[in-house]
């Protein structure tokens, strides 16, 4: 007898000199044992690798394992507007393992993705990069009027999507987090600039000082990339002051501007991830000859108005060349600048990017003894997010806290009524 409503075959009653035959040829066959299907029949096609297994397993015989590992068919949800969307997930294992260890079906394409062997760079796509992806496309379909395909029914993140990216999260070795730049690098840099004779180095040392003390992010001081990744400082941000008198940059002399005792700079973009539109963060003096946020601006404001550039142009365009600071420029120049001071700073040149300058200028202030709170308002950060960006691998900030913890961790505890009394 055949249950065509689950294409499963028993061997009681079946010839078995039918099994020979193929699946159409097998049905055409046990017509005559067959109802009519203008009875509401359905005969049910299954896969090849199921007729295979259940012929195999009617003449007794063990199939190979492998030809019961395929990949299995995307799921099919449904939208919000009906219509169907492909969902394909890697094939996990979500229940316990059976005793029979079968290898895994593994798709070569996300191996080769995963490993980075598809990468441009060749640089491995971690957890985290592929979350971002998957939330850009989500976030496609979100714009054009369609439901989540990240979400269940429930509204919640996919169980399979969840723990696949939960899985590589711990395969991916520890986050490697920028390092700080000290300010030996930052003088070093100033001093190799002074001595050039190019614009561009001299553009790209003074944008390096305004990141580190303004606590900048790449895309506030380098022009790089979409208006949404790159929103650079311009001329026309710039204010300069001498004591509290604000000079007008269209009409003030070359002497007044280098006169300058005060800088400030306006967040004017809507696009910022650190900063409020219309708001204005200013710094004075530091008194050092080399690195001073006033000077660095005063030297920029001076270049751009010789070359009568645009208000609009911004603060690391160079009008005597015609390349541009970016983030991989000053990137190149701190690494370089590290590996020619060599191993005393205690990281390599591969530990610092044009990222290096945030932090950097957040530890600075720490080590300063500056309140976190003052920090977080100086960098713009609105969370506790800062404190990724200080480091305690910085041996000023630890070098004496084990006297202190010797010197304040002694002390006793407030009795409650169950302790007994002397």
């Amino acid at each position: 007898s055949i249950d065509t409503s689950r294409g499963m075959t028993t061997s009681q009653d079946l010839p078995t000199q039918s099994l020979h035959l193929s699946w159409e040829d097998l049905i055409a066959d046990l017509a005559c044992f067959l109802p009519p299907q203008n009875n509401g029949l359905q005969i049910y096609q299954p896969s090849s690798e199921v007729i295979s297994a259940v012929i195999s397993a009617l003449h007794r015989k063990q199939p190979k394992k492998e030809s019961l590992l395929v990949e299995p068919r995307p799921a099919t949800r449904l939208g919000d507007n009906g219509s169907s969307s492909q969902l394909s997930w890697p094939l996990t294992p979500f229940s316990e393992p059976s005793k029979t260890k079968y290898h895994s079906y593994k798709s070569s394409h996300s191996e080769f993705v995963r490993s980075g062997k598809l990468a441009a760079a060749g640089n491995p796509v971690r957890a985290r990069s592929a979350e971002d992806y998957v939330r850009l496309v989500a976030q496609a379909f979100l714009a054009v009027g369609t439901s989540d395909p990240r979400h269940d029914d429930s509204k919640k993140i996919d169980y399979r999507l969840s723990k696949m990216i939960s899985a590589w999260k711990k395969e991916d070795p520890p986050p490697n987090r920028v390092k700080p730049i000290p300010v030996q690098v930052l003088r070093s840099n100033a001093y190799l600039a002074r001595a050039s004779n190019h614009d561009f180095n001299k553009a790209t040392a003074d944008m390096i000082m305004i990141a580190f003390f303004f606590l900048l992010r790449p895309g506030k001081y380098t022009v790089e990339g979409s208006a949404e990744e790159s929103t650079p400082f311009r001329l026309t941000d710039v204010q300069l002051f001498i004591g509290q008198t604000r000079i007008d940059l269209s009409t003030a002399t070359e002497a007044q501007i280098k006169c300058a005792t005060f800088v400030s700079l306006t967040f004017t973009d809507q696009n910022q991830k650190n900063g409020v539109r219309g708001e204005v963060v200013g710094l004075g003096r530091s008194g050092d000859a080399f690195l001073c946020p006033v000077l660095a601006v005063i030297r920029r404001v001076i270049h751009l108005r010789a070359h009568n550039a645009d208000p609009t142009t911004p603060l690391a365009t160079v009008c005597t060349s015609p390349r541009k600071v970016t983030p991989s420029m000053i990137t190149d120049t701190l690494r370089e600048t590290v590996r020619s001071i060599g191993p005393s700073l205690g990281f390599l040149p591969e530990d610092v990017s044009a990222c290096s300058l945030r932090a950097a200028g957040a530890n600075a202030l720490l080590f300063a003894k500056v309140d976190t709170d003052v920090i977080r308002l100086i960098g713009r950060w609105r969370s506790d997010e800062m404190l990724r960006y200080l480091h305690v691998q910085a041996a000023p900030l630890v070098a004496d806290y084990s006297r202190r913890m010797i010197t304040a961790g002694q002390y006793h505890l407030i009795p409650n009524q169950l302790v007994p009394m002397n």
